[in-house]
């Protein structure tokens, strides 16, 4: 979601989720009704979330590059036997060009 001030600065928030499993066939033989051996599943969930500002600079009059500060911050869970979570925190600058029909 972003939020365009009527000079070019813009307030911005984002959220993302997700679920996924992998059917791992690892080390595992192929047989006619399956697999034999180490196969296993894998569960994971990923949480994000960001919020920043930005300033959109107008290069021509359908053209504009948008340079914008974030704090991100994203959770990813693996529910597997070790439990290898992990965490990403920080601040990021992107910056990239919009192009108006």
């Amino acid at each position: 979601m972003r939020y365009y001030t009527g000079f070019g600065l813009f307030g911005l928030a984002e959220i993302g989720f997700g679920n996924s499993k992998i059917y791992n066939h690892r080390n595992s033989i192929p047989t006619a009704t399956g697999f034999i051996g180490a196969s296993n599943k894998l569960k994971h969930k990923m949480l994000a979330y960001s919020a920043g500002l930005g300033y959109s600079f107008q290069l021509k009059p359908n053209l504009r590059i948008e340079p914008i500060m974030k704090y991100i911050h994203v959770k990813y869970d693996t529910k597997t036997d070790k439990n290898e979570d992990f965490k990403r925190k920080g601040l990021l600058l992107n910056i990239g060009f919009a192009y108006y029909f």
